[in-house]
């Protein structure tokens, strides 16, 4: 997919929709303290959605957990 962002690629590197979806992701990480459950019912989404989004973005739900 051309579409596709590389794991490394930093927030910056993003482009509209992309760098806005990683920016709500990150605060609902905090917010939720990594429970991607929780993220899935907030956006609407199923859980799977919610772990390729992280993928793509390289984010770490586990980092936010206590």
């Amino acid at each position: 997919d051309s579409r596709r962002v590389p794991l490394t690629a930093p927030s910056a590197s993003l482009r509209g929709e992309d760098r806005e979806r990683r920016g709500e992701l990150q605060q609902l990480l905090v917010r939720h303290a990594g429970n991607v459950s929780a993220i899935a019912r907030e956006m609407g989404k199923d859980r799977k959605q919610i772990r390729r989004w992280l993928d793509r973005y390289g984010l770490d739900a586990a980092a936010h957990r206590d």
